[in-house]
């Protein structure tokens, strides 16, 4: 195939579209790979060579997504809290459930999130000493939040 002024943009497109889509996955699996480590050997006992080596990539691979290893357990951290926040709002506003019921509801979310992400809540809960003060501020904001929705409805 030639190409020309006409067909360049939707070459150009096809191209990024193939390494938007790449760098997701090499990104999630970088991260799905760290919470098995983690949860296994422990945030300090797990290297970012341990990481690459699990995947088969360079630590260039990892470097590419994360500025360090404390960075992927704030994603970690981050992805796993602002989920259940996400999933608590869609419960608090439903309108046609009473209070005692989206309790229930909260309860609930917890334990399937335990269940569906063992892994990850593991994780969530015990390295969090591991993050600097400013990134545990802004995980430890966020689980308040939750705390306080929960408290609001037990009123």
């Amino acid at each position: 195939m030639y190409y020309n002024d006409d067909n360049i943009n939707e070459v150009q497109k096809q191209i990024v579209s193939v390494f938007v889509e790449r760098g997701t996955t090499v990104k999630n699996k970088i991260v799905e790979q760290s919470i098995h480590l983690f949860q296994s050997k422990g945030f300090s006992e797990t290297s970012i060579q341990d990481i690459v080596d699990a995947l088969g990539v360079t630590k260039g691979t990892f470097y590419y997504y994360f500025d360090s290893k404390e960075q992927l357990l704030m994603d970690i951290h981050s992805k796993y809290i602002d989920e259940l926040l996400m999933k608590q709002q869609e419960i608090l506003v439903d309108t046609n459930k009473t209070c005692k019921t989206k309790l229930f509801e909260n309860v609930e979310l917890l334990l399937k999130q335990i269940k569906t992400h063992g892994h990850q809540a593991r994780v969530f809960f015990r390295e969090m000493r591991n993050l600097h003060e400013e990134n545990l501020s802004i995980i430890k904001k966020r689980e308040k939040t939750f705390d306080y929705n929960c408290k609001k409805l037990s009123k």
